[in-house]
């Protein structure tokens, strides 16, 4: 990572990510922190709310049963006991849509029960409507649940008491309601997509459940003896009355979130709805993903503004580089171009500056090397003349040596008497000796003169 683009580019982006990345936790740390619990309270809102509803439902076939086993025909069941039964057939067909049969039970046991098409008897001394209402004095009773004598399938007993004018107990009236009647008022409570609800009475028994398997089957105080872990201690829960919710494990090893509400007006009923955690976790993770495609988002226009930055700052730095370095290479006619007046227009202008200032001071040296090189040619010329002067003269000084030396000889031989003539012979001769040596140092100081010049 050498150039400039890439170092902008490089930090920019590592800068960006680091940034963003904090606030991707930081948002993801408060959304579970706040939408999840939220989510949460608002489930457990959902199932308060339809309990209360389920109970209003429930109070309305109670007061129905109620207002009926007040009314005047059904005073008659002691006296004319079928005739009563047809006029409850009729009733019956006006709230087919609630109840699967309507019946009267006198107080020794015997029953008249009719699905709206025909009627039927039998004994039910034995049963608990029967025990609760007659022999426990309650006024009314809800549960119990039992097969129908027509359908065949579960049904379960609202019943009122029955009194006469003067107050006595003469009887029971009520009504049975298919748990499919029960089953679709709670499989329309759902939270999220998948969320469903259930109904468990207050041995823990399902009544009403989306997987027909469990409906009378598990019962939630023993539901660990099928696979389920946690929810025998919510069960507990549930049986006692409570509000609240919880984690359980499946069978299969999902987990799912269980919120529950006791049934109002109901023999300790609870509804309950199950939410799998990656439902109730849907939200809040498409909350989480849409802000990781956004910080994506951010992200990628960060690196696609930086690559534009990085580009239109170091392209005129590169094209500085060029110039700079047919510069370093001896082109002394390179000039620097940028555009703009910013911090690199500046350096471009400052460099062609300098660049004229290294051309100036060239031409100058260039203009010394010219004066040089002519006056070194006439130095050349001097020394030249120089040493021919000096050869002659060392030539000259060669020949008077000759013949002083001739006349030495001569001299010598005419008389060696003379000293005085010889003396100043010999005087001469040192002084044509001295002469010679010195215009071997005129010729040796020509010559190094002219070698210096041509060097």
């Amino acid at each position: 990572m050498k150039s400039i683009r890439s170092r902008i580019l490089f930090w920019i982006v590592v800068t960006t990510v680091g940034l963003l990345a904090i606030l991707g936790v930081f948002i993801t740390d408060q959304i579970k922190e706040t939408i999840l619990p939220l989510t949460e309270e608002m489930s457990a809102e959902i199932v308060k709310g339809n309990s209360a509803m389920l109970g209003e439902w429930l109070t309305g076939r109670i007061q129905e049963v109620k207002t009926i086993s007040q009314s005047d025909t059904i005073s008659f069941m002691t006296t004319a006991t079928y005739w009563v039964a047809e006029q409850v057939k009729q009733m019956l067909n006006q709230r087919k849509s609630a109840f699967e049969s309507l019946f009267l039970a006198s107080s020794d046991g015997k029953v008249w029960e009719t699905d709206g098409s025909t009627i039927t008897s039998y004994d039910f001394s034995d049963s608990a409507v029967f025990k609760e209402i007659l022999q426990n004095g309650k006024s009314f009773y809800v549960g119990e649940v039992q097969k129908s004598v027509f359908s065949g399938k579960p049904v379960f007993v609202i019943a009122h008491e029955v009194r006469d004018a003067l107050g006595n107990a003469i009887g029971v009236f009520g009504g049975k309601i298919s748990l499919d009647t029960l089953s679709d008022l709670v499989s329309n409570i759902k939270i999220g997509e998948i969320g469903f609800g259930w109904l468990a009475d207050s041995s823990g028994l399902i009544l009403s459940h989306p997987e027909s398997d469990f409906v009378l089957k598990l019962n939630i105080l023993r539901s660990s003896e099928q696979g389920f872990e946690g929810l025998e201690e919510l069960g507990k829960q549930m049986i006692q009355g409570q509000t609240g919710g919880g984690t359980i494990k499946k069978p299969d090893g999902s987990k799912v979130k269980i919120f529950f509400s006791p049934v109002p007006n109901s023999p300790g009923w609870t509804l309950g709805v199950s939410l799998p955690e990656k439902d109730l976790f849907a939200r809040s993770n498409a909350l989480i993903e849409f802000v990781l495609m956004i910080i994506m988002f951010i992200l990628g226009a960060l690196v696609v503004m930086s690559l534009l930055i990085s580009n239109r700052i170091s392209k005129p730095i590169v094209a500085l580089k060029g110039s700079v370095e047919r510069l370093g290479k001896g082109d002394f006619t390179v000039e620097f171009h940028v555009k703009g007046k910013d911090e690199v227009a500046n350096i471009a202008s400052e460099l062609n500056a300098t660049t004229q200032s290294l051309r100036n001071i060239l031409k100058r040296v260039k203009d010394s090397f010219v004066n040089v090189d002519r006056s070194s040619s006439n130095l050349s010329k001097i020394a030249g003349e120089s040493r021919d002067s000096s050869q002659e003269l060392l030539s000259d000084a060669r020949e008077a040596n000759e013949n002083v030396q001739n006349a030495l000889a001569s001299i010598e031989e005419v008389t060696s008497g003379v000293e005085e003539v010889a003396a100043s012979a010999q005087n001469l001769s040192k002084a044509v000796q001295k002469m010679m040596q010195e215009a071997e140092d005129v010729m040796k100081a020509a010559e190094e003169g002219r070698k210096i010049v041509e060097a």
